[in-house]
C-alpha cells in the first residue's frame, strides 16, 4: 500500500512538472516574433500566373467539373478580379510569379488507395527562380459531384485569401 501511494505521488508530481514545462514552452511559442514577408511579395506591381498543371488519376475517376486547366483559370480570374497586381503574359515582365497547381498524392485507406487532392500556390521570384512562399489546401472528398466542386471552390477561396493576406491590398 505504501509503495502504491508513493508511486502515485511521484506520477502526479511528474505530471505537474510536465504540465508546467509544456505551459512554459507554449508561452515561449506565443512570444515568437512574426516572420518577415519577403519584400518582393509586398512591393510587386506585376504578376505572372503560372499553370503548374495537375495530377489526375483517371482510375480514381474525374473528381471535379471543368477542364484540366480549372485551377489555373479560377486562380487567374480571382487575381484579375482582386486588382492588386497588373497581370502580365510573360514571367520576364513580372515582379512576381505565382504557380498554381493541383496535386493528388495517393494515400492508403481501408477501402483502398485514393487520391488526396490539394491545391498549392507557390510564390516565386522571377529573377531568382526561388520559391519565397507557398500555400496549400486539402480539397475535402465528397460522394456527389456538386459537393466535390464546392469543396474545390472552398479550397481555392482559401488559397486566394492567403495570397491576398500575404501581398496586402492594392
Amino acid at each position: 500500500m505504501r509503495r502504491t501511494t508513493i508511486l502515485l505521488i511521484n506520477v502526479v508530481a511528474g505530471m505537474g512538472l510536465l504540465g508546467a514545462a509544456l505551459t512554459s514552452e507554449a508561452r515561449q511559442l506565443k512570444t515568437i516574433a512574426p516572420t518577415p514577408i519577403p519584400g518582393p511579395i509586398i512591393t510587386a506591381k506585376t504578376l505572372f500566373v503560372a499553370n503548374g498543371g495537375g495530377e489526375n488519376y483517371t482510375e480514381y475517376g474525374d473528381p471535379f467539373s471543368g477542364e484540366p486547366e480549372r485551377p489555373y483559370r479560377q486562380f487567374y480570374a480571382a487575381m484579375k478580379q482582386w486588382g492588386r497586381f497588373r497581370l502580365v503574359t510573360s514571367p520576364s515582365d513580372a515582379d512576381l510569379v505565382i504557380e498554381i497547381r493541383l496535386t493528388a498524392p495517393i494515400i492508403p485507406a481501408i477501402s483502398g488507395p485514393h487520391a488526396d487532392y490539394q491545391l498549392r500556390a507557390v510564390v516565386i521570384g522571377p529573377k531568382t527562380h526561388i520559391a519565397m512562399w507557398a500555400v496549400a489546401m486539402h480539397i475535402e472528398d465528397a460522394n456527389r459531384q456538386i459537393s466535390r466542386d464546392q469543396n474545390f471552390d472552398r479550397a481555392m477561396g482559401y488559397i486566394v485569401s492567403q495570397i491576398q493576406g500575404l501581398a496586402g491590398q492594392p
